[in-house]
């Protein structure tokens, strides 16, 4: 096999600089977060691009293995489809750029074709599957006690991002230290650079604590929302830019993040 190409969700382990194992699990053994190597397959398109831990996009061939995650993605103007949904021949998409690996089940006609996958194994070491979550240490527990602009939208391409690009840049430029979060969506490292690129002292979403989208259920994306927000309190800054990606009608657990720093909440867009 030649060397992999491993896409931003892996930005949060080692897997690219300490080694791992290849073996086929059976389905009863996926789990959200799971890293899996899969075989790109078919004629090279526009979306056959994955986004390196570095946030660079680079373009993939037929025949080239790449290092993913399992999840599930719902984006209603766009893709829809998840792990839960590959056959037992293991065929699958890329169904974001990030790494995001699973097989659409509803895919907008406006699009060029998903780049497929053949399902190669997961990662493993010393008998064990490596997954998103393995790779994230345990976090103090800290109150959020900083001001936050939430950016909300009716779907993706709403322009959430590209307005939190100006806010940070005018928060930065009034000498604030600012902390820059994408709480809820798909993977897609790219955003969360702009931001910093923007002034951004911070930037976070939920790849931090180990999730390769936020469709989830709502109990288990709770606590780890509490993670990542401490991990935002940690960095002292003075105020939060957090997004709230995608649909608050679509399964993201919008509707969870918002409740959980409502009261921080000082001005919404």
């Amino acid at each position: 096999m030649n060397t992999p190409f491993f896409t931003t969700v892996t930005r949060i382990a080692d897997v690219e600089t300490n080694g791992f194992e290849v073996a086929p699990l059976p389905h009863d053994d996926w789990a959200t977060g799971d890293y899996v190597i899969c075989e790109v397959q078919g004629r090279p398109g526009p979306l056959y691009q994955i986004e390196r831990p570095s946030g660079r996009m680079c373009q993939v061939f037929d025949g080239d293995h790449v290092v993913g995650a399992l999840g599930t993605r719902a984006a209603t103007l766009e893709g829809v489809g998840g792990w839960r949904d590959v056959d037992a021949d293991g065929a699958m998409h890329a169904l974001t750029g990030a790494g995001l690996f699973g097989k659409a089940t509803s895919v907008s006609p406006l699009l060029p074709p998903l780049m497929r996958l053949q399902y190669g194994g997961h990662l493993m070491r010393e008998g064990g599957k490596l997954t998103m979550r393995g790779f994230c240490a345990e976090v103090a527990p800290l109150a959020l006690d900083m001001p936050v602009i939430l950016l909300i939208g009716t779907s993706m391409s709403a322009g959430k991002t590209a307005s939190g690009r100006v806010i940070v840049h005018e928060l930065a430029q009034m000498g604030l230290k600012v902390a820059a979060a994408k709480l809820t969506g798909a993977a897609r490292f790219r955003d969360m650079l702009s931001w910093k690129d923007a002034g951004a002292a911070d930037v976070f979403d939920f790849v931090d604590v180990g999730l390769p989208s936020t469709v989830c259920p709502p109990e288990d994306f709770g606590p780890l929302l509490t993670e990542l927000l401490s991990k935002i309190a940690a960095t002292g800054a003075d105020v939060l830019v957090a997004e709230a990606g995608a649909s608050p009608l679509e399964p993201y657990n919008g509707s969870v993040a918002m409740q959980m720093i409502d009261d921080k909440v000082r001005m919404m867009v």
